[in-house]
């Protein structure tokens, strides 16, 4: 449902485990342009409601697509981000943030809320220099401008 809301694909956050908590999916639209999903109050409300199983839930799924890890990885490097080496290490990072996230009681905390949506909105608009075009979505990355 979010796929067809958001008119993108989506894929797992393995890329930025310390945000995976808040910020578990990223979406790649059918324009190219990447971002961490969801900065909206309501889905951080529902996020933090369900003390980050939610979450869970979506990162222990399949590790990210290799070809999207890799051009976001180098897009972000830039930004001096806490970067895994690769899909597979990040998911694990990823679900052991989502732990600690829950165990720490992040979704008490309205200091870790708000920074963690200020560095998300750092984040997507470093996103914002990447098109990915080509055909078939990420799967079928032709060329990327960067």
């Amino acid at each position: 449902m979010a796929a067809r809301y958001w008119q993108a694909q989506l894929y797992p956050n393995h890329i930025l485990p310390g945000l995976a908590p808040y910020f578990p999916l990223v979406s790649v639209t059918q324009s190219g342009v990447a971002q961490f999903q969801s900065a909206s109050n309501y889905m951080i409300a529902l996020t933090e409601a369900g003390q980050f199983a939610p979450s869970e839930t979506v990162l222990k799924g399949n590790p990210m697509n290799a070809s999207l890890f890799a051009l976001l990885r180098n897009t972000l490097l830039a930004t001096n981000a806490s970067l895994p080496d690769a899909p597979d290490q990040g998911r694990v990072l990823a679900l052991r943030t989502c732990l600690a996230a829950h165990n720490q009681q992040w979704h008490t905390s309205q200091q870790r809320r708000n920074s963690t949506v200020t560095t998300v909105i750092q984040v997507n608009r470093a996103l914002g220099q990447l098109v990915i075009r080509g055909q078939g979505g990420v799967k079928g990355i032709a060329e990327v401008l960067i």
